[in-house]
């Protein structure tokens, strides 16, 4: 893989690994049963991606992960509910610099942040739990350096 690797604890307990592959695709492997074996091999996600993804659980206990993808914007995926299947790659636009971060708020909602090009701090939000994103990426200022 060519980036540092996401790991994330899904609602059942079983630990879920996404890394970005030589061919800029996102791949996912995952344990079978909690503290068990796992799957044999990664599984491709597609996408076209640069940097480390970021994966959280979405307040139905769905995982979503966003990544930078190699135009720069934010891409997301999601789990769907039968958790068995994932959905097709949605932009969030943007033109960033540095990787996506995610974190939940107090009530459900998803919020991410990514410096901008521009070297601000820009930030999008699910309008509800488990429901589409703000239009528009909102920035809170700043002059943030890239490492």
């Amino acid at each position: 893989m060519s980036a540092d690797p996401a790991v994330f604890r899904n609602r059942e307990g079983r630990l879920e690994v996404f890394a970005i592959a030589p061919d800029l695709t996102l791949r996912h492997i995952w344990q079978l049963t909690p503290d068990g074996s796992w799957t044999e091999n990664w599984v491709d996600r597609g996408g076209s991606c640069i940097g480390v993804p970021a994966v959280f659980q979405e307040a139905d206990g769905r995982l979503r992960v966003l990544v930078r993808g190699t135009d720069l914007a934010v891409w997301s995926i999601e789990q769907q509910p039968s958790n068995l299947t994932w959905g097709t790659w949605t932009s969030l636009g943007g033109s960033f610099a540095d990787d996506p971060r995610l974190g939940r708020n107090a009530d459900g909602r998803l919020e991410v942040f990514a410096t901008g090009t521009d070297h601000t701090l820009r930030h999008k939000w699910e309008t509800a739990p488990n429901n589409g994103w703000t239009q528009t990426w909102t920035s809170r200022g700043g002059s943030l350096m890239i490492f």
